[in-house]
């Protein structure tokens, strides 16, 4: 009975509306399509732009998104880990509200981002042909967000007078930040370095530093599955990487001291000794000035802060009940030991939303980046100190990079396949 139910389910929904537009207009659907997810991200954390967006609209536009993708090809009731992923989100949720009553629009909204990461992940597993669209979409925002962050670092550093002090927090009560912006809207967080050096760290079109050398990070490491050509591949790893030095981010830094070797080791055979021998140098160069000047770097940015927050997310969890340590102690739970977010990843997901909401985000993580052990460790490191698993464009890049080395993996079979049937062939020929 299940299956005939099951197999009427999916007629029903490949025969919908939107799967007959998709089949009549499948250009027009992409670019459409690829507007609206594009959009989305835009208008959501951590861009600036959410502080315009009113949260209706961007939650209309969210489950726009996700009935379109569930109404065509996107999302198959056959696969059993997306169908369980899901009903285990809805209902984990959804006693999570009920037992902390509070804010809905807010598990709304989390459940949005998780489902548009598993759907869209789906989407492109049927619709590999659509990869490359998105790919391209990516490094083109990427490269004008990179190239306007490195003008405003430069525009600051020989003209600051062109730029005015900015209270953000007049604009939106939740992000309580001062900016200097210039009349090109360039933003800037002034820092002093040594009681002389003046520095002016870039957000690019984020809330913080933070966010900017995040994701300057993730797109260092996708520069290889993003170009096939290595020159293109260096030029893109190289720009994304003078990015997350400018932000000025103690995380950038920490994360690139401590992954660096694993990524040397990992690649040694790629690199000639010299890239290797300066690899290492710089580590050694960073990790003596970071253990020189490390009050310094916590105190001038925001290090201090985030480990007081992460202390206090830990003496939470030895507040938490069984019932509140399955599903979650709600969004408020914060209020109680400081006036902002514990913004610490994966503890903040599990404290609010619980151990079984947890598990799924992280499995689905992990599943995403286990072929790239470099990405994996990095995503669990930042979750220290970011909570990226609220943001739109956080499950859109690790969807993206996923297919994106599937597809590297296919031509790379490909291609040793076809090697050996010529070398075969060449053997044959000898005889």
């Amino acid at each position: 009975m299940f299956q005939s139910l099951n197999i009427m389910l999916e007629s029903t929904l490949t025969s919908s509306f939107f799967s007959k537009i998709t089949i009549k207009y499948k250009t027009q659907f992409l670019y459409l399509m690829g507007a609206f997810i594009l959009l989305s991200m835009a208008i959501n954390q951590p861009f600036l732009t959410i502080s315009f967006a009113p949260r209706l609209p961007r939650l209309a536009l969210e489950g726009l998104i996700l009935i379109i993708l569930i109404s065509i090809y996107a999302y198959k009731l056959k696969n059993k880990v997306t169908s369980l992923s899901l009903i285990i989100l809805v209902i984990s949720l959804g006693i999570s509200y009920f037992l902390n009553q509070e804010d809905l629009i807010r598990y709304i909204g989390f459940f949005n981002k998780v489902s548009f990461g598993i759907l869209f992940y789906n989407y492109l597993k049927e619709n590999q042909h659509h990869i490359q669209f998105y790919r391209l979409g990516w490094i083109i925002i990427w490269i004008m967000v990179s190239i306007w962050s490195i003008i405003a670092f430069c525009t600051y550093a020989f003209f600051p007078e062109l730029f005015h002090v900015v209270d953000f927090g007049k604009i939106d009560v939740h992000a309580p930040y001062t900016y200097y912006i210039s009349d090109w809207y360039q933003l800037i967080i002034p820092r002093t370095f040594f009681e002389k050096i003046s520095i002016g760290r870039i957000v690019g079109v984020f809330f913080e530093p933070i966010h900017l050398g995040y994701f300057a990070w993730l797109n260092v490491l996708l520069g290889n599955v993003l170009f096939n050509q290595r020159k293109s591949q260096i030029l893109y790893t190289s720009m994304s990487f003078v990015v997350g030095l400018l932000s000025f981010s103690l995380f950038f830094y920490a994360v690139a001291i401590l992954l660096t070797p694993v990524f040397v080791i990992r690649d040694s055979k790629r690199f000639s000794k010299y890239w290797r021998i300066f690899g290492f140098a710089w580590i050694a160069f960073i990790f003596l000035i970071y253990l020189a000047n490390l009050d310094f770097f916590i105190s001038t940015g925001s290090g201090s802060n985030r480990l007081f927050r992460m202390g206090s997310a830990l003496k939470a969890f030895d507040d938490s009940t069984f019932w509140t340590f399955l599903f979650g102690n709600g969004t408020n739970i914060h209020l109680k030991y400081m006036e902002f977010g514990f913004v610490s990843g994966l503890f903040e997901v599990c404290l609010t939303k619980g151990l079984i909401v947890c598990s799924v985000v992280t499995g689905f993580i992990v599943f995403l980046t286990r072929k790239d052990i470099i990405l994996l460790l990095s995503v669990f490191i930042w979750s220290f100190g970011l909570n990226p698993f609220y943001y739109l464009l956080f499950y859109f890049l690790l969807t993206l990079a996923y297919h994106l080395n599937n597809e590297a993996s296919v031509v790379q079979q490909n291609s040793s396949i076809s090697e050996e049937k010529a070398a075969s062939s060449e053997e044959l020929s000898g005889q």
